[in-house]
């Protein structure tokens, strides 16, 4: 699956990944937006004390929507 994945993101054009880093360009901010409110309401320090509790994902990357997509079309059995 990930090689066919990767095969299919080598050959697309930048035009066709767009919706793909559109999707990951806004999980990043809104990540990057609840990592500065888990700084700053003194989450490093919690760490220590309580696993990730509270603490933000990181969000995939434009890759990692693309294959997420593809898996779907995959499992319909529709082409991408």
């Amino acid at each position: 699956m990930t090689k066919a994945g990767a095969s299919a993101w080598r050959a697309m054009d930048d035009e066709g990944k767009v919706p793909f880093v559109a999707k990951a360009q806004a999980e990043k901010d809104d990540y990057l937006k609840r990592k500065a409110e888990y700084v700053a309401a003194g989450g490093p320090e919690k760490f220590k004390l309580k696993l990730r509790q509270g603490q933000p994902k990181k969000p995939p990357t434009a890759y990692f929507h693309f294959l997420a997509h593809m898996r779907k079309s995959l499992k319909v059995g529709s082409s991408p």
